[in-house]
């Protein structure tokens, strides 16, 4: 990654690879963007605002949705545990890049959310 970071034509910033190093990342992040699973907990006990986002190949997901075998109405577990959306999170067709870097900067445009995050968290 930092290989092919340092051959793109994107502007230089600041920034340090930390690999199998999650929670040191989380820690030292403002935001943390994250896929669906554990890693939303780590984020969750690290007291970080997060955006979690989720694909599953195109026929996986015709098919649990056809048989209706999806029977819950959240995916990442801070959301499960709090029975609210306390991440936004983004799912299938919903996943894109424009509607995750929304919703990053939502946190950042809105720090008091971020606050009322954090009693939330240590309630769980």
């Amino acid at each position: 990654l930092a290989e092919q970071l340092s051959r793109s034509s994107l502007p230089v910033l600041r920034s340090h690879l930390l690999d199998g190093q999650a929670r040191t990342a989380m820690l030292a992040a403002d935001v943390v963007l994250l896929a669906s699973g554990t890693a939303t907990l780590e984020a969750m006990l690290v007291k970080r605002p997060m955006v979690v986002g989720y694909k599953v190949a195109p026929l996986t997901y015709r098919i649990v949705k056809t048989l209706g075998l999806l029977k819950v109405n959240r995916y990442a577990l801070p959301n499960i545990l709090a029975n609210d959306d306390l991440a936004p999170e983004l799912m299938q067709d919903d996943c894109t890049p424009e509607r995750l870097c929304v919703a990053l900067l939502d946190w950042f445009k809105h720090p008091e959310k971020v606050a009322a995050l954090q009693p939330r968290y240590l309630a769980l």
